[in-house]
């Protein structure tokens, strides 16, 4: 695997350790084992996560530092905090 995959695939690992350490329940992850996450207008983010007790979702999008600057990466922040229609209603 490519170093810059292999970074990502450890601060994807790194965001559902730390979901889940603030007690939220992963419900789709681009990780191992893990159903992949869905579309969100236009980009897939790399964990959502779910507070059972606020009933609030979360979208967690992990970038190493090259990627921070890209198109791609403000198109999905764009994407992913303009639209909650998408995603909210699966938890209602």
């Amino acid at each position: 695997m490519p170093k810059n995959r292999e970074d990502h695939k450890s601060l994807v690992k790194h965001l559902i350790d730390h979901f889940t350490s603030l007690g939220l329940e992963i419900q789709y992850a681009n990780y191992d084992k893990y159903e992949k996450p869905f579309v969100i207008s236009r980009h897939p983010p790399d964990v959502i996560a779910f507070d059972k007790i606020k009933r609030l979702g979360y979208i967690g999008e992990a970038k190493v530092c090259t990627e921070l600057e890209e198109q791609r990466t403000k198109e999905q922040l764009a994407d992913f905090s303009n639209n909650k229609s998408s995603y909210i209603d699966i938890y209602n």
